[in-house]
């Protein structure tokens, strides 16, 4: 755990030439050769670790925003996950929903039903 400065957000930071960095995004740029500067590719937490001060390299990945996202959408800290159910009325469970691949929620019913033709408007 990164026992220095942390921003608002919890994210440990480290100020070098008068630019501060995300610690986790720094150890990665050390031991995993993530270029700093380039906004293209994230260093990311791993889904088990819910430390955002966290910068044990275990725990971190490169990727990019829509892996950031989805990894949210998984951990349920993403702010579309507190939403509990899809827009025509039907409960967002582990059985009914459906992750895409850029880490978007959809409803299984509707997405079934959409695929038969045989959308049905719930008012709620």
């Amino acid at each position: 755990m990164w026992l220095g400065a942390r921003n608002s957000d919890g994210y440990g930071e480290l100020r070098i030439n008068g630019k501060m960095y995300r610690t986790h995004r720094l150890a990665c740029w050390i031991y995993l050769n993530l270029n700093p500067d380039d906004s293209s590719k994230l260093a990311l937490h791993e889904i088990r670790c819910k430390h955002r001060n966290c910068w044990n390299l275990k725990h971190l990945y490169i990727g990019n925003r829509s892996d950031n996202q989805r990894d949210a959408v998984i951990a349920g800290t993403h702010r579309c996950t507190r939403r509990t159910h899809c827009p025509q009325g039907h409960e967002y469970t582990p059985e009914n929903t459906y992750i895409t691949p850029n880490g978007k929620r959809q409803c299984k019913i509707c997405k079934r039903d959409y695929y038969w033709g045989n959308r049905k408007i719930i008012n709620n």
